[in-house]
């Protein structure tokens, strides 16, 4: 019997996990620790299929992953798309919109398989670079018929953002959501989604019960799922206003913040053993 039988983790990736494509190594030896301890570990992200998958193989994620801020449940070994909730042609007209008249802002979007750009700019080519993501170009009109699971708007202006974000308030749709997931992104989803939405689907799934579900992370788009979760962590990079409703304040992510949540979450596991 492990300190972490039953328990699930879950943390955001970027800012969290990682920095700039980096894993601390302690948070590898931290992650292990906690799963030799009888814990399951995954993550929940902004980021679709594509281009998660490596690194959620790389930290040792031995449960399905939270994708596209919680729209997508997704077996990583598998490659299999467990389940996902996708938008509708009454939010890609919306789509439109907003790059008809914020032509400068670039739109990438998340498909069950791929990533595509329906908005090419400077800065979308910049992320593709980093990200390794190949060029694919579809039109609004060729993404109707095919399961679209997030748009993405990004840019550099992060004025223009701020423009972009009460143009489309103004004329918000019952279809969607919209995440703010950095100071240049803002992102278009299912309706109610986010990632605590789907967070007890998944501790369902793996037979979890909810007073045992852990989560970590450093942004907006993390809020729910912290609140949600019996014991919730920003890190030290997080925002002020984010950190004053967590349980627990973890180191930055430079510095190892889910190796110094698992260590912290250990210590309140015994004191409960020890009683």
């Amino acid at each position: 019997m492990g300190i972490f039988d039953s328990c699930l983790l879950v943390s955001d990736i970027d800012g969290t996990l990682m920095e700039n494509g980096k894993i601390p190594k302690v948070n590898i030896e931290a992650i292990e620790f906690f799963k030799s301890q009888g814990g399951i570990f995954a993550i929940a992200t902004g980021r679709g299929p594509s281009i998660s998958a490596n690194i959620c193989k790389k930290c040792g994620v031995n449960s399905p992953v939270l994708l596209s801020n919680g729209s997508v449940i997704y077996d990583v070994y598998k490659n299999e798309i467990l389940y996902a909730e996708y938008l509708t042609d009454n939010t890609l007209t919306l789509m439109q919109k907003a790059i008809d008249n914020f032509s400068d802002i670039g739109l990438v979007i998340t498909l069950g398989d791929c990533i595509v750009t329906a908005n090419d700019t400077e800065y979308t080519q910049k992320h593709r670079i980093e990200e390794g993501i190949p060029y694919i170009y579809k039109s609004i009109e060729e993404l109707r018929k095919l399961p679209v699971i997030k748009g993405l708007f990004m840019t550099d202006d992060t004025e223009r953002i701020e423009e972009l974000k009460r143009y489309l308030e103004e004329i918000k749709i019952p279809d969607c959501t919209y995440i703010v997931t950095s100071p240049y992104y803002y992102e278009i989803h299912v309706k109610g989604i986010n990632k605590s939405v789907n967070l007890t689907r998944l501790a369902d799934m793996m037979n979890v019960n909810y007073n045992n579900i852990f989560a970590i992370g450093d942004y907006y788009n993390d809020l729910e799922m912290v609140e949600k979760a019996s014991i919730g962590a920003f890190c030290e990079n997080s925002p002020e206003d984010l950190k004053l409703k967590a349980d627990y304040i973890a180191k930055n992510v430079k510095d190892g913040a889910v190796a110094d949540f698992i260590y912290y979450l250990s210590k309140v596991r015994k004191e409960e053993e020890d009683g």
